[in-house]
């Protein structure tokens, strides 16, 4: 009987026979493969990766080189074992080999449209590819050398404890900081992991599917799950009850809201909402999110007797403005109704239906009566609301015995439900809140601030003064001293007050606090870089004072020293795109920065994309700074190709810095495109027309008004484009760009 080490050993040398054997002209005797006429040696530097491959090792990646007789250059296939380590060498071989010399096989690049076989047979024995050619066959032999390096290097790395499988909320932490920095492949990963590790279930796994929808604000998505009535029906959690209204809501009742009239959008709401999401019309819950509350108050306007008390209630919870040009609409209904008098049956016949806060609203002014008491129960636990729950039971501890008595006895398994519910409640302190040992006070607390974030409004600040330093203390002992509860907090707490609430100079700290945290945690990926720039970002729209403001760029400089790499340096050429565009609390520290970025950024120009080398000369340039050739002669930048195209764009963004200097960058790298900026934020007259005019729309949807992106819709022609920018900056507006032209295939290379 074989063994099955074996049987691996032997599958492995298997596939690299068939992968050095004819038609490839490359042969490697140690893999047992016959040599083709004329047969070309792999070279050596590759030799110390394919040995470990076949003795069974699967911790490091290989490189394997393939030509046919009609190739003029090599077509070299990355392996790795897993897709963390796929991602991870994808991004090594861009910063050892570099853009400038290599064309690589990311989604959208014409060059690789084609089926490969080679790369079939690869990924069915368990490999995860990443291809690359060198744009000309002279740097063909830079491969091996680059290679050499990465691979000293990797044998020097030192050898860490493999990471413990991580609990659920530490991978849900991961999975949410990857959304607030709308970095798609950490979250797809992060699910991964999930799915992998903890084996989801079915549920579980659509309501991460409508999160990451919704954070990318794909609604039609949403609605169009295929489980979605499914979902509708269950008792959903608060985060997902939150994601479906928003969905609803900006798919169906957003264009009616622009529009101004208030019995359009009442209409709208009963033709296109109130069948569908009939059960989520039970009640709110411990939701904050303004859609569902907007929802709830369309849906009571739109009875044929609305409860006055309850429409005022939600009125006053969604805030002011809150409908948009319909909001004085609105009012006016909500003024002119008029408080009926409250009635034990009417109450039963909104139970009956399942509507249950319009129950509660009939039933809570009613004297007490065990009747009455059951009946509020029953409704605080169908609307799932703790605060609720606990208003019901103090009610009813401060009533008569004999009262308290009946309903103890006739409804003594509603009444633990509710005083179960009633502990949900998070402790009034968040230091408290921090130290909840078991999972369900996590998980609840968790929701509580999930509901908080999802309100999009520092109100809570206003409500409780000393929070804002309590926030800030919790921050830093997470920076020091690991907090289960703390580490799922943060990603939360980061989404609400940088990613969707403006900044204010009473939160500087805070935002500096974020940045502290992320620092002392010593991981520089992608997500965390992005959560530093915006937080940095926010900081200084916050008119930090000069030293608040040296000392965050004392902090960026050292983030950015410890992270050196051109992945670092492409964010920090964005950071500093973003710093210029807002007024300068310290001249001497800006200048420290841009010394540093853009010293270790012309040392990397050759490993960095067209787009980052532009905006690179760009700022440089603005700066007065100037950029020297390298002087290592393999390291000279190969200029990226023009590119021929006659398209024309119209880049959509509140920001208008970002759009200006984007359109700046597009117009260096597509010389015959052109390029058109527009920052309205009502529907005009100029925004229609360019978008009429235009074959692409570029729009930044971080950074637009909601009348805005409904106008554009309106006016696109049948063959216009919308492409929406995950995300904010320059560089994303541009990519977007890039990427679009070369999925479809749409242009002309040539050497320029």
């Amino acid at each position: 009987m074989v063994r099955a080490d074996d049987q691996e050993a032997a599958e492995r040398a298997a596939l690299l026979r068939r992968f050095f054997t004819v038609p490839n002209l490359y042969v490697h005797p140690g893999a047992g493969a016959t040599a083709p006429a004329p047969a070309l040696a792999v070279p050596q530097a590759l030799h110390d990766a394919l040995r470990r491959f076949l003795s069974g090792y699967g911790e490091r990646p290989l490189l394997l080189p393939y030509r046919s007789a009609g190739d003029d250059r090599i077509c070299w296939y990355a392996c790795a074992h897993d897709d963390t380590a796929c991602r991870v060498l994808r991004a090594e071989l861009e910063a050892f080999i570099g853009p400038s010399f290599a064309e690589f096989d990311d989604s959208g690049d014409t060059a690789w449209a084609t089926p490969d076989v080679v790369r079939e047979v690869l990924m069915s024995a368990g490999l995860r590819v990443v291809r690359l050619r060198c744009s000309k066959p002279e740097f063909d032999e830079r491969v091996p050398s680059r290679w050499k390096t990465y691979w000293q290097l990797l044998e020097r790395q030192p050898k860490r404890v493999e990471l413990e499988v991580r609990s659920f909320a530490q991978l849900r932490s991961v999975f949410d900081e990857a959304l607030v920095a709308r970095n798609e492949p950490d979250a797809l990963a992060a699910v991964a992991a999930l799915r992998d590790v903890h084996g989801l279930s079915g549920e579980n796994r659509v309501f991460l599917d409508i999160r990451l929808a919704a954070a990318f604000g794909r609604w039609e998505q949403i609605l169009a799950h295929p489980r979605l009535v499914e979902l509708l029906q269950l008792r959903l959690p608060p985060e997902t009850y939150g994601d479906i209204w928003d969905a609803l809501y900006e798919v169906h009742l957003r264009p009616f809201e622009n529009s101004g009239s208030a019995p359009h959008l009442v209409q709208a709401f009963v033709d296109e909402v109130q069948a569908l999401a009939g059960p989520l019309l039970k009640g709110r819950g411990r939701s904050r999110r303004p859609a569902a509350l907007k929802s709830l108050l369309l849906d009571a306007l739109a009875q044929a007797a609305p409860q006055a008390a309850l429409c005022r209630e939600l009125l006053e919870a969604v805030g002011p403005h809150a409908f948009g040009p319909a909001t004085s609409g609105i009012e006016a209904m909500v003024a002119a109704l008029e408080t009926p008098s409250s009635d034990f049956e009417s109450a039963l016949d909104e139970m009956d239906q399942e509507r249950y806060e319009q129950a509660w609203v009939l039933l809570w002014p009613l004297p007490d009566d065990a009747r009455v008491f059951a009946a509020l129960l029953r409704c605080a636990k169908e609307i799932a609301d703790p605060v609720r729950g606990g208003d019901v039971l103090a009610r009813l501890n401060a009533t008569s015995a004999d009262i308290a008595e009946a309903v103890g006895q006739t409804r003594a398994r509603l009444l633990r439900d509710v005083e179960q519910l009633a502990r949900e409640a998070p402790p009034a302190k968040l230091q408290v809140q921090v130290e909840a040992v078991t999972e369900q006070q996590a998980a609840d607390i968790v929701a509580y601030w999930r509901e908080i974030a999802g309100a999009s409004s520092t109100a809570i600040l206003d409500m409780r003064p000393g929070l804002t330093d309590e926030l800030q203390a919790a921050l830093e002992t997470h920076a020091l001293e690991e907090s289960p509860v703390l580490d799922a907090l943060f990603p939360v707490w980061f989404e609400w007050l940088v990613g969707k609430c403006a900044p204010e100079s009473r939160l500087i700290e805070l935002y500096q606090a974020f940045i502290e945290t992320l620092f002392l945690r010593d991981r520089y990926g992608e997500t965390e870089l992005e959560l530093v720039r915006l937080a940095a970002l926010h900081l200084v729209g916050a008119s930090p004072t000069p030293k608040q403001y040296q000392r965050l760029l004392d902090r960026l400089i050292d983030i950015f020293n410890v992270a050196r790499s051109p992945v670092a340096a492409r964010w920090a050429l964005e950071l500093t795109d973003g710093l210029l565009a807002m007024p300068c609390r310290s001249e001497e520290a800006l200048t420290r920065w841009r010394g540093v970025v853009f010293d270790a950024a012309n040392e990397m120009r050759s490993r960095l994309g067209p787009v980052q080398r532009s905006l690179l000369r760009i700022l440089a340039t603005e700066c007065g700074y100037e950029l020297t050739s390298p002087t290592d002669s393999t390291e000279v930048e190969f200029p990226a190709p023009a590119v021929e195209m006659v398209k024309r764009v119209l880049i959509y963004s509140l920001d208008k810095h970002a759009t200006e200097r984007a359109a700046m960058t597009l117009k260096e790298l597509f010389p015959h495109g052109r390029f058109e900026t527009n920052g309205d934020e009502t529907c005009t007259t100029r925004l229609k027309s360019s978008v009429s005019m235009a074959d692409w729309v570029i729009f930044v949807s971080n950074v637009a008004t909601h009348q805005a992106f409904y106008c554009i819709k309106a006016a696109l022609r049948e063959q216009t484009d919308l492409l929406q920018v995950q995300g904010s900056g320059t560089t994303r507006i541009i990519e977007c760009v890039m990427n679009k032209f070369q999925a479809n295939g749409e242009s002309r290379h040539f050497d320029g």
